[in-house]
């Protein structure tokens, strides 16, 4: 299945780069990103079946083995997720600890309402 997008970089790209995993895994450290995995369903579910389970499957340089024994996985384009990492997880952790207390100060209260009156 091809996509509107991946038709206008083919023939109206202005400037293309070749990446390997390598090439991936150093832009992410610079971005400070996470890689989250691939889109290639095939590719992932063939990966995921050779190395037993998930637990590998963001690990790039397990998929840059993979695609030296496979290298038509991803013959078009990699098409893959990424997230921004947490630079202060304390803080990540209090805030999701006050949203959750909020929310449970605000049910209460609303069943109090409902249930009091």
């Amino acid at each position: 299945m091809y996509s509107l997008s991946e038709f206008r970089d083919l023939l109206f790209h202005i400037q293309e780069h070749q990446f390997n995993k390598e090439d991936l895994k150093g832009a992410f450290e610079r971005l400070n990103l996470s890689f989250c995995g691939f889109e290639n369903k095939i590719a992932v579910d063939r990966f995921v079946n050779e190395h037993n389970g998930l637990s590998e499957k963001f690990n790039l340089q397990k998929w840059a083995k993979f695609e030296q024994k496979y290298p038509d996985s991803f013959s078009s384009m990699y098409q893959f997720w990424c997230q921004k990492n947490i630079r202060n997880k304390q803080f990540f952790g209090q805030t999701i600890h006050l949203l959750f207390a909020s929310l449970f100060e605000l049910i209460f209260n609303f069943n109090t309402f409902l249930f009091d009156t």
